[in-house]
């Protein structure tokens, strides 16, 4: 079916990668977590799910960067990947893409987490957001003046860091009862 719509298999990887890394872990790490039983699509449910979409984004974006120093190699041996399909320069782009749907997803959050969270500072959040959005807009900028050279290193360690700050600043936010 896939390769009837004309869809790259590869995104397949980039797929299996946000679920698992994103909403799945965030919903079984609830399930783990609750002292009482979570029902299926109540409202704690979505919320689990909601909260995983940003950290999948931002765990797809580490593998879809480190496809490039691969891609030759890749290529000559069938394993067409989003960087292979679209080539090292127009693939660029996707970083973006998947970069801003994960910020853009998470200021989606606001309205669920003062909600749910009496302790949510919504300035806070943003401010957050914003200096974590510009790491990885950084980090974009390198990929994209250096996609085929050596230099785009610095932008695959960038991108793992933003993963791990934005993890932090979650567990952070959503815990400043102390403000």
């Amino acid at each position: 079916i896939i390769g009837e719509l004309g869809l790259p298999y590869g995104f397949l990887g980039e797929l299996a990668i946000f679920l698992s890394f994103g909403p799945l872990m965030t919903l079984g790490s609830i399930f783990a977590m609750s002292s009482s039983t979570i029902e299926l699509f109540s409202d704690q449910f979505y919320m689990a799910i909601l909260l995983g979409i940003p950290h999948g984004l931002l765990t797809t974006n580490i593998l879809y960067i480190n496809q490039y120093p691969d891609t030759v190699s890749d290529a000559s041996t069938g394993k067409n990947h989003l960087i292979v399909t679209f080539g090292k320069k127009n693939a660029r782009w996707g970083y973006l893409v998947i970069l801003s749907a994960a910020f853009i997803s998470s200021i989606s959050l606001i309205p669920y987490l003062e909600t749910y969270l009496t302790s949510f500072n919504k300035n806070i959040f943003l401010i957050g957001n914003i200096v974590l959005f510009a790491y990885g807009f950084y980090a974009f900028i390198n990929l994209y003046k250096n996609y085929d050279k050596r230099e785009l290193i610095h932008s695959n360690l960038k991108t793992i860091y933003l993963q791990i700050f934005y993890g932090l600043f979650s567990v952070i936010i959503f815990n400043l009862f102390f403000i």
